[in-house]
């Protein structure tokens, strides 16, 4: 019996281990590791000039969308792209954001989605975030420590494992940015693959106007760490590929951010965008002329300080037809 107690326990230390090492060298997470590492080389640099920075953060649509080499280059703001991937969960991508933060800094968080499955965290996302942070990825990013977020980090995600070794023995490749993306200095990922240039418009007529409870409460809780380190915490809706029914739904997401006391940058786009010309390879990732328009309407903002007001969303939401609540005026 003593003895096959120690073998199971020998066993599953063995399991825990792999499933370690594997987390290490998985695929997408080993990526977006070394992209902020790019990321960190380039605010080291930065910091060398004792000027405040701005943390980009958010999911591969900011990682892929936005050059911080353009906007310093033309609006003269010292920006960071801590972009990670949109299924990491929100909360992840505020952790990475959280990461590089200083006091006096800016944190600039990417709102792409309001549902509850796109704000919690992922198993991936958590092992990405205990890689790049250690401990400080919960203790002051935000993350919360519970029995599911220690059970990911233990774990080994079975279906990247089976996807990893699909994508090598039938494409050559383990992750796709691997071979059809550069990140360039500044930590922008270009990416190279093309086919949307005719894409037509999501079908789908998105009908949740309201943040859900999990990404209230990441908003609540980053607003509340930048408050203690001395950080503005702005938000904003990403520019993406989309139907008009978009705009009323982006008008709901940013007067409800609106009213947690987080400005939202008042992009005239509300987060569309109508040139299939400008895109990769998704309605969220813009090639290089994407990606330069993009950084230059952000940094203007930046620069102009320009946020919504929650009369001037209100105003929109009337135009359209809508109350505040998203239902239509009588």
């Amino acid at each position: 019996m003593k003895r096959l107690l120690i073998s199971i326990s020998a066993g599953v230390l063995v399991a825990l281990l792999l499933a370690q090492v594997y987390s290490w060298f998985q695929p997408e997470i080993r990526y977006f590791r070394i992209a902020d590492e790019v990321s960190t080389r380039w605010e080291q640099a930065l910091r060398q000039e004792n000027t405040p920075c701005v943390i980009l953060g958010g999911g591969s649509e900011i990682r892929s969308s936005i050059s911080p080499a353009l906007i310093k280059d033309e609006f003269g703001i010292n920006t960071v792209n801590a972009g990670g991937s949109a299924g990491n969960g929100l909360v992840i991508n505020s952790a990475l954001a959280l990461h590089h933060v200083r006091p006096g800094d800016t944190l600039l968080l990417s709102v792409i989605s309001a549902y509850s499955s796109t704000a919690i965290p992922s198993e991936d996302g958590i092992k990405l975030a205990a890689q790049i942070s250690g401990c400080k990825a919960f203790s002051q990013g935000g993350i919360p420590l519970t029995p599911d977020t220690l059970l990911s980090l233990l774990s080994a995600n079975a279906r990247s494992m089976m996807i990893s070794i699909v994508r090598k023995l039938t494409r050559g490749y383990t992750f796709v940015y691997y071979a059809k993306a550069t990140l360039h200095l500044d930590g922008w990922m270009e990416v190279h693959r093309r086919g949307m240039e005719k894409a037509g418009f999501p079908k789908t007529i998105p009908a949740d106007g309201i943040l859900s409870p999990e990404c209230i409460g990441v908003l609540v809780r980053t607003k509340q760490i930048c408050k203690d380190m001395g950080v503005r915490f702005i938000a904003m809706l990403p520019a993406s590929y989309s139907n008009e029914h978009e705009t009323a739904r982006r008008l709901l997401h940013a007067l409800q951010i609106t009213r947690l006391g987080i400005p939202v940058l008042r992009d005239e786009r509300l987060g569309r965008m109508t040139n299939p010309a400008r895109l990769a390879d998704t309605h969220a990732h813009f090639n290089a002329e994407g990606t330069a328009e993009n950084s230059r309407i952000i940094g203007s903002l930046l620069a102009g300080q320009c946020y919504w007001s929650e009369s001037e969303l209100l105003e929109r939401l009337k135009a359209l037809g809508l109350a505040e609540d998203g239902t239509p005026l009588p």
